[in-house]
């Protein structure tokens, strides 16, 4: 069997192109199977601002500090995985 891990970023999955569906089709009736990794930026975004915390980004890198992964856990375990 051959795996390969997509990863789609939260943006992406709140408005997914016919493309990419068509796409791990193809993959998959290729006998590959798609892993799909999603990201959760808007969701733990929301998340922050509904505690009135701004999210912090360094080179359009996420910087979680203590309160931020807490919230970040949360929405990602309890609300996105779900």
């Amino acid at each position: 069997m051959k795996f390969i891990v997509i990863k789609i970023g939260g943006s992406t999955l709140s408005d997914m192109h016919p493309s990419i569906i068509n796409n791990i089709k193809h993959l998959r009736s290729n006998n590959i199977y798609p892993i799909i990794v999603h990201g959760g930026g808007p969701f733990i975004n929301e998340a922050l601002s509904n505690q009135q915390i701004e999210p912090h980004f360094v080179n359009g890198l996420r910087v979680t500090d203590k309160a931020t992964m807490t919230i970040t856990k949360h929405t990602l375990i309890a609300d996105v995985n779900t």
